[in-house]
Formats: structure tokens, C-alpha cells, sequence
């Protein structure tokens, strides 16, 4: 009974029909049975994104195979569990939940969203510019990225500071922040570099692209003076890199007068709670995690605790009945699994607390109210 059991887990988990060692139908084989048996999704689809396989494969391809299989075996426990503790995105008209096995400049662009802006105008009439300025009011900012290089192809404009305001506005709309940054630095007049309106869009630039100490150092070198405006996006800037008595401090220099004023204000009341926050301990979920699955449930990760100890319990009783039967072949076989799941669960704990952590301080910013307008 007990050869029969480990054999039919054993052969479940890592042979394929054609018994291959391919690393894609090995990691193919144990996800198919871990959907099948083990995880609450029953439908075929992977709810995370990349897909448990892909993820096995991008591990295999940019770690060693000990950390890999590591990596691998806590992704195959977290599958399509606590949903809350991911960011979601829209993926071919389906929500997928970003957990790549490396973080890349490609992953971090999923993450970044365009903004509705509408045209700016200088408080001299350019006319010249309607047009431009009318595709952008109506949300056609590929259209008035085209309009822009005509105008520049042209000549002379009315007014180059509305032209290039503008332009950063379309860029906006389209997410393009590189092209902001990079067009700042290389391609604005001379005479333009030091204007407030310009500067300040370069700065949301570099927020969006979470690059929050390159905003914070371009706000200090950009302006001389800073208005009610500035001090707002310092604000926020220094929530967003955790940096919370800063924030306080930006936030409130903001003046009564600000139009958005009752936006600060709500910001410095989740900023107090941001810093209220009670982080959870990755040490203390590395030491549970020596109990299957006590670092996940440390973490609040309770189905996949549960699936982890259920896994690493299975793998070690099929790995003892088969040394019990003399089957040391097999026994050698799920020995190297059962150390593989059970060290993906103890790794696997740490960063669910550290994920836990960044969901609920991530819950609290979302919060967090600025027009980039």
C-alpha cells in the first residue's frame, strides 16, 4: 500500500507520459496536478501572470537551479490564493495577478498607467494651436503627438511655452514618461528649462515611473521657490517612498488659498495612518516557517499554509514509506522534492510577510489624491 502510494504520487507529480527531464513538462506536470488536486481553481487558466509554467521557466533561466526549484515550488503553493496581497492587472480582457519570478523594466511597465490630462493654455492666445490643443481635450493624444511635429516642422509657433507644455501633456496621456524625462534633458529650448509648469510635469514624470528619489532630487534642483503646488507633489512623492515626516512637512506648507486643499488635507490623515502601520516580522515568519507552512499562516496566507503543508506532508510521508520499502531509488527522488517545497515554504513565509506588508501600506496610498492636471 504504501510502495503503491508513493509510486502513483511520485509518478502524479514529475513523469511525464513520455518521461522526460525537460524542465517545461517537468514544471508542467507538477502545476497540472496542483491545479487538479490540491488548488481551489479548478479551471485551466493560471490566475497569475506569467502563468505558474512561465514563471518556472523565467526562474530556470535567470537563477541556479537550487533557487529555481525554491522559487517554483512557493509559486506552485501560492497559486490563485489571496488575491488581496497582488497587484491585478488586465490582461487580454482578463484580470491576472503580476507575480513575476524576476522583476524586469518590462514587468514594471505593466504597471504604469497614462493619466487624463487636458491642454494647458499661456496667458498669451495662440490660435495656431487649437488644433493641437483641441486633440488633446479630447482625448486623441496619439493624433496631437503627430499635430506637434507638424507645428515644429512649421517654424515659428505663438508660443513655444504652450507648444512644449502641451506636449508633455499628450506624452502623459499616452504614458510616455521616458520621453518626457529624456525630451527635457535634450530636446526643450534653453529658454524653457527653468519654467515652473514644464519642470513640474518632468517631476510627475518621475514619480510615475516610481522613481521617487529622481523626483524628489529633481523638485530641490528644478525650482528656486516652490509654490503650493510643488510642495502637494513633494507630499506625495514622499508618502510614496515612505518617507512620512517629510511628507507632513511638504504637505503642510500647502496654503488654505491651494484649489486643492482638501486634497492635502485627506492626504496628511492617510500619511498619519501609513505610519501607524504595524509591519509584520520576516524573521519571525522565517522561524514558522519551520513548521510547514507556519510562515504563510504567520503572513495571513492561509490557504496557501494550508496547501503547503499538505504538499511538503504528502512529498515526506511518500519519501519515508519509500526508503521503509527498500525503494531508494524513489525515496532519493521525492527526498530532493520534499527538501525543495519544504525550503520553498520557509522562503516563500519571508516574503509573504514582506508582501503583506507592501499590500497594506500599498492599500493606504492608492488613497492618496493628486491632480495631475
Amino acid at each position: 500500500m504504501r510502495i503503491t502510494f508513493s509510486t502513483v504520487i511520485l509518478f502524479l507529480f514529475f513523469f511525464s507520459p513520455q518521461f522526460t527531464f525537460a524542465q517545461e513538462e517537468s514544471v508542467g506536470n507538477i502545476y497540472n496536478f496542483y491545479q487538479k488536486y490540491i488548488s481551489d481553481i479548478r479551471p485551466t487558466k493560471c490566475p497569475m501572470y506569467p502563468s505558474c509554467s512561465n514563471y518556472a521557466m523565467s526562474a530556470f533561466k535567470n537563477y541556479n537551479v537550487f533557487k529555481a526549484a525554491v522559487l517554483t515550488t512557493d509559486r506552485l503553493m501560492r497559486c490563485g490564493h489571496e488575491h488581496d496581497s497582488y497587484d491585478a492587472l488586465m490582461m487580454a480582457g482578463e484580470y491576472k495577478l503580476l507575480d513575476p519570478a524576476i522583476h524586469s523594466e518590462e514587468t514594471k511597465s505593466l504597471m504604469l498607467k497614462p493619466e487624463r490630462l487636458f491642454s494647458m493654455s499661456d496667458t498669451i492666445p495662440s490660435p495656431d494651436l487649437q488644433v493641437f490643443k483641441t486633440l488633446i481635450d479630447e482625448g486623441h493624444f496619439q493624433e496631437a503627438l503627430y499635430e506637434y511635429h507638424r507645428l515644429k516642422a512649421a517654424g515659428e509657433v505663438s508660443s513655444k511655452k504652450d507648444l512644449e507644455h502641451n506636449y508633455y501633456r499628450a506624452l502623459f496621456g499616452l504614458g510616455e514618461y521616458e520621453k518626457i524625462i529624456f525630451h527635457q534633458k535634450y530636446g526643450l529650448d534653453q529658454s524653457l528649462k527653468n519654467d515652473e509648469d514644464i519642470n513640474l510635469k518632468v517631476s510627475e514624470a518621475w514619480f510615475k515611473l516610481q522613481e521617487y528619489t529622481e523626483s524628489i532630487s529633481f523638485i530641490e534642483g528644478a525650482f528656486e521657490r516652490k509654490t503650493d503646488k510643488i510642495f502637494e507633489l513633494e507630499g506625495l512623492v514622499y508618502a510614496f517612498s515612505d518617507e512620512y515626516v517629510q511628507a507632513m512637512n511638504s504637505y503642510n506648507k500647502v496654503g488654505a488659498s491651494h484649489p486643492y486643499h482638501d486634497y492635502v488635507q485627506g492626504n496628511i490623515q492617510t500619511v498619519k495612518k501609513l505610519s501607524e502601520i504595524k509591519t509584520l516580522n520576516p524573521t519571525i515568519a522565517g522561524l514558522m516557517g519551520i513548521f510547514p507552512g507556519g510562515g504563510y499562516l504567520y503572513s495571513g496566507h492561509t490557504t496557501t499554509g494550508i496547501s503547503a503543508f499538505v504538499l511538503t506532508g504528502l512529498l515526506g510521508y511518500a519519501t519515508y514509506t519509500s526508503f521503509q520499502s527498500d525503494n531508494t531509488g524513489v525515496g532519493i527522488l521525492s527526498g530532493i522534492f520534499t527538501a525543495a517545497f519544504y525550503t520553498g515554504s520557509i522562503s516563500g513565509g519571508v516574503k509573504a510577510s514582506k508582501r503583506r506588508n507592501t499590500s497594506r501600506k500599498n492599500a493606504l496610498k492608492n488613497k492618496l489624491k493628486y491632480s495631475f492636471n
